[in-house]
């Protein structure tokens, strides 16, 4: 007859071996899903340099000269457009809220801040 200890040993062995086979396969999951993380990471890096390389074609100065030229009305400063600050009208505060401010928009009727 197997003793009490040769039984244990065999079923401390045989727990070892079965936690050592779950970690096994989780571990594999885990290099898979960082192998899988890397590659994506590698992919948007690879985005964001043809984005900023797009933006430095898009943005440069004798293109945006070109369009500004093209589409916007700008005339040079006449001097009359020129005053000093403390010529210029105060803005009126109404209910403490400046004028021109967005109201805020509550869900629920009557509810306040």
């Amino acid at each position: 007859m197997i003793s009490a200890p040769a039984i244990a040993a065999l079923a401390l062995t045989a727990a070892v071996s079965y936690g050592l086979y779950e970690l096994k396969y989780e571990v594999q999951g885990l290099e898979r899903r960082y192998h899988d993380l890397s590659r994506e990471l590698l992919n948007e890096q690879d985005a964001v340099h043809i984005l900023k390389a797009e933006w430095s074609y898009l943005s440069r100065p004798y293109r945006v000269q070109k369009l500004a030229d093209r589409f916007l009305p700008l005339r040079p400063t006449q001097p009359t457009q020129i005053t000093h600050l403390r010529k210029l009208p105060l803005r009126q505060l109404s209910n403490n809220l400046v004028s021109g401010a967005p109201q805020l928009k509550y869900a629920a009727k009557g509810q306040q801040p």
